[in-house]
C-alpha cells in the first residue's frame, strides 16, 4: 500500500462532510461547492461510494446522496477498500491472495506481513466518526 490516491483523499473529504450531518441528503453540486472540489470528481466519488454501499442514492428534486452506514460503524479500512480496491504492504498479504512464488525463501515477507497486519488493524480501528469529529475523540481519550 502506497500513498492514498487523490480519489481517496477527496472521498474522505466528502464522507467527513456527510458524517457531520449523516441524516441529510447531499447533491454532488453542493458537496463540490462546499469542499471546493471539481463537481465531476465528486460525482465519480459518489458513484463509487454508492456501488460500495457506503451511501444511498435517490433521484429527483429532493434526492441526492446520504450515508448508508453510521459513521461509527464505517471504518477507514472499508472506505479505502471501496475507493482504492484491495490494499496491502506486500504482494503476499492475505488481502491480495496471500501467495508469492518466492514465499519459501523470502527473508522480507515475515516481518512485513506482521507490519501489514498491524496497519490493517489500525485502519479497522479508525471510524468515519473519529475522522469527522477528532476533538471528541481527543476529549474521550483524556
Amino acid at each position: 500500500m502506497g500513498r492514498l490516491g487523490r480519489i481517496t483523499d477527496y472521498g474522505l473529504m466528502v464522507l467527513i462532510r456527510m458524517a457531520r450531518a449523516p441524516e441529510a441528503w447531499y447533491s454532488a453540486r453542493v458537496l463540490a461547492e462546499s469542499l471546493a472540489l471539481p463537481q465531476p470528481t465528486v460525482g465519480k466519488i459518489l458513484k463509487l461510494l454508492h456501488r460500495g454501499k457506503l451511501v444511498h442514492s435517490q433521484r429527483g428534486a429532493l434526492g441526492g446522496y446520504q450515508l448508508a452506514v453510521h459513521p461509527e460503524e464505517l471504518t477507514l479500512s472499508r472506505i479505502i477498500t471501496v475507493l482504492e480496491g484491495a490494499y496491502a504492504l506486500v504482494a503476499c498479504s492475505s488481502a491480495l491472495g496471500g501467495h508469492c512464488d518466492r514465499m519459501s525463501d523470502c527473508a522480507v515477507a515475515p516481518g512485513l506481513l506482521q507490519v501489514d497486519r498491524k496497519v490493517r488493524g489500525l485502519l479497522e480501528e479508525v471510524s468515519l466518526a473519529t475522522l469527522a469529529h477528532p476533538s471528541l475523540t481527543a476529549a474521550n481519550a483524556a
